[in-house]
């Protein structure tokens, strides 16, 4: 199955200067799910790296695996096209972000799993969790604007993070929304917050 096209890599990582905690894998309950069982389908670049059911319940665990280093994309370039720029140290620093899982059943993908508390339209307090993956230990400090391809929307986020060699847990909360676009404050974090939701979009 192709899930290049299902897999967003986003920019999604960090505030307080505190070290993210790794995690070895994904599970909970889809609230909700009416069902037949699933498969979940964790992939980067191209490539499935790891798949799961979902049972009819709405419940799974995925394992997350080590990712091979051409799998990886280059943080750096990630930003290219943005005003302002965090520092990335070591520059070569490379990571798969993950914020959405592709589901399918016996006809194919119908739809993607993402964790997070927003409604309809992000507002402040919203918050969205990703998966990051890092070969090695990578810092991201400063800032970065950027402008949405297709909301066209100015997003400010500030980065102040480290980045364990492994899976990493991640948020990125809304401070705030207004005509001049949308200001974050990402974290590096060891559980998933409470508000946040496992969502099935179609």
């Amino acid at each position: 199955m192709d899930v290049k096209f299902f897999i967003p890599l986003v920019a999604a990582l960090l505030l307080p200067s505190t070290l993210a905690a790794t995690v070895t894998k994904l599970e909970g309950t889809i609230p909700g799910y009416k069902r037949d069982p699933s498969l979940l389908v964790l992939g980067g670049r191209g490539s499935v790296l790891s798949s799961t059911q979902i049972g009819a319940d709405g419940k799974f665990s995925l394992a997350l695996p080590t990712v091979d280093a051409k799998r990886l994309g280059s943080i750096t370039n990630f930003f290219k096209s943005c005003t302002t720029k965090p520092t990335v140290t070591p520059a070569d620093g490379a990571w798969l972000n993950i914020i959405s899982l592709p589901v399918s059943d016996a006809r194919g993908v119908f739809g993607a799993l993402s964790l997070d508390s927003v409604s309809k339209k992000a507002k402040a307090g919203d918050v969205w969790v990703s998966w990051v993956y890092t070969a090695k230990p990578v810092a991201l400090a400063g800032s970065s604007t950027c402008v949405g391809t297709r909301s066209k929307t100015s997003v400010t986020s500030a980065w102040t993070v480290k980045l364990e060699a492994g899976w990493n847990l991640l948020s990125r909360t809304v401070n705030s929304v207004d005509a001049s676009g949308i200001k974050t404050a990402y974290a590096a974090i060891s559980s998933l917050p409470t508000s946040a939701t496992w969502k099935l979009a179609k």
